[in-house]
């Protein structure tokens, strides 16, 4: 994520907004203006941040296998019994 600060002291501003843009897009980064002066975008860049963590979250879980399923026979007089070596519960 790239953060420009100080958006509050624009006639000061060393790096235009399209510039910075730019840089992010190519870097494939988020792109935020804050003021810490006057919390502008502040909360912004914490809500972009998490939301992008979630999608790329979420993305990496679809792209796994399911686990298979595992079946338990409940007749299964040894189910529960201490099978610990043979894939069975307790």
């Amino acid at each position: 994520m790239l953060i420009g600060n100080k958006s509050d002291m624009r006639a000061e501003q060393k790096v235009s907004t399209e510039a910075a843009q730019n840089f992010a897009n190519e870097k494939k980064m988020l792109f935020v203006e804050t003021s810490a002066k006057t919390a502008e975008h502040v909360g912004d860049c914490f809500n972009s941040l998490t939301d992008r963590i979630v999608k790329e979250l979420d993305k990496n879980q679809a792209k796994r296998k399911p686990e298979p399923v595992r079946n338990v026979d409940l007749n299964d007089k040894n189910v529960g019994q201490g099978n610990r070596g043979k894939g069975m519960c307790c």
